[in-house]
């Protein structure tokens, strides 16, 4: 069956490239009869203004970056007011992290040689594939992954350290009690057959999984949604689109297909408001 809902991008707010306008057409294209998008420590897109064929399918979302025990997690947040203060306080306090280690990163590059402060600050990927992408787009290495495995994510390099992001934990336990839902984003093979990890997580607060993702094979699609269903959580997925040079999966060619969109309707508005 197609996709009709697909609930994981990125726009030009974060490390995107589309803007309301794009995705809207983009939208339609695909007969999509729901959309969100979840830029990273970012909610910038919703107070854009959008076609009304967009407004109309538009779910609220936002990927949070967060930590469990210093482990990079990625939470997706769906369903609230964009305007509510709780949401915002941990946007605001995802991104003062972000801006941390993201400086944190630079310092540590510049001391190895690397001469990319100014061009640094100019951009809004503030990750270290960011910053990866950088130094080979201004020819200071040559391939990205060599900037992971050899510098920024090598064992005695604190400065990429995930601790400065708030902890999975608190952020559920405060998001809880709001409006929405909250879904763990790509686990892939990090918490693949590790159900007692996923259950301390559901306990937690966790309403889901996104099951549906392009760096997931099929193996792992069907084991997270068997987890899912055993433990009545919501099934999420989408395409990850960022922008047609780099994302393998266009807006809309992934995604839930209409009867797990019916079913997140009716977990969400009847378990979750």
């Amino acid at each position: 069956m197609r996709p009709v809902a697909d609930l994981h991008m990125h726009s030009y707010h974060s490390d995107g490239e589309f803007n309301a306008t794009e995705i809207a057409r983009e939208a339609e294209f695909r007969g999509l009869k729901a959309l969100s998008v979840t830029d990273h420590d970012c909610l910038d897109f919703y107070d854009d203004e959008f076609p009304e064929s967009l407004a109309s399918i538009l779910l609220t979302g936002v990927e949070l970056s967060v930590q469990s025990e210093g482990r990079a997690i990625h939470l997706l947040v769906y369903g609230f007011d964009k305007d509510d203060k709780t949401i915002r306080n941990w946007v605001k306090t995802c991104t003062a992290a972000r801006d941390i280690r993201f400086e944190k990163m630079v310092a540590h590059l510049e001391l190895k040689g690397f001469h990319i402060r100014d061009e640094a600050y100019g951009q809004k990927d503030r990750t270290s594939g960011g910053l990866a992408r950088l130094c080979v787009r201004t020819g200071q290495i040559q391939y990205a992954q060599t900037l992971f495995n050899e510098i920024l994510h090598h064992p005695d390099c604190d400065a990429s350290s995930y601790l400065v992001f708030p902890e999975l934990s608190s952020v559920l336990e405060d998001l809880r009690s709001q409006p929405g839902f909250c879904i763990l984003a790509h686990p892939g093979v990090e918490f693949f057959k590790q159900e007692a990890k996923l259950i301390s997580l559901f306990e937690a607060g966790l309403d889901g999984i996104e099951v549906v993702h392009p760096s997931h094979n099929r193996t792992q699609r069907v084991w997270y949604k068997k987890i899912c269903g055993q433990h009545q959580k919501i099934v999420t997925g989408g395409s990850d689109f960022h922008n047609p040079r780099y994302s393998p999966i266009g807006i809309g060619r992934m995604g839930l297909d209409e009867n797990q969109w019916q079913n997140l309707n009716r977990q969400w508005k009847g378990n979750l408001n």
